[in-house]
């Protein structure tokens, strides 16, 4: 088995099991992106071509950016919205919230804004959540 599993051909029962008939060659890929900590999402453009997923903070949305200021060094969900749509990326997952976002308002004005901006999939971080990216680029989440 561990020859035909190979490729090899294999004599059995005065026949030949040609290994090609029982293997079958698939390489499936998907790439991901994280980022964090970042008030510029575009820096991650060339690393988000042809990625199916970007997972990456959006501490905040953009009143509350701009009432901070660019000190913290952190996206908002619309650059982050913004920035996805225009790197075409399927899926993405936004973490890394500011205390003042969490709570379901909070929470719902991040992803209001975020689907704003962006068409793809959109998902929320929750701790311990499990975010699974299959080979056709589709994600799955499973809840804590």
């Amino acid at each position: 088995m561990r020859a035909l599993q190979t490729g090899e051909d294999v004599p059995f029962n005065g026949q030949v099991l040609r290994g090609a008939d029982y293997t079958d060659t698939q390489v499936d890929t998907a790439t991901a992106v994280l980022g964090g900590d970042n008030a510029e999402p575009a820096l991650l453009l060339d690393a988000c071509k042809g990625a199916q997923l970007l997972v990456h903070e959006a501490t905040f949305t953009q009143d509350a950016l701009d009432k901070v200021g660019p000190g913290p060094m952190h996206s908002s969900a619309r650059l982050l919205a913004e920035f996805a749509q225009t790197a075409e990326v399927p899926n993405l997952v936004l973490t890394h919230f500011s205390a003042r976002h969490q709570n379901d308002e909070g929470m719902a004005a991040l992803m209001a804004e975020t689907k704003a901006h962006y068409n793809g999939n959109a998902f929320l971080a929750n701790d311990l959540d499990v975010y699974e990216l299959d080979s056709a680029g589709h994600v799955a989440v499973t809840r804590a």
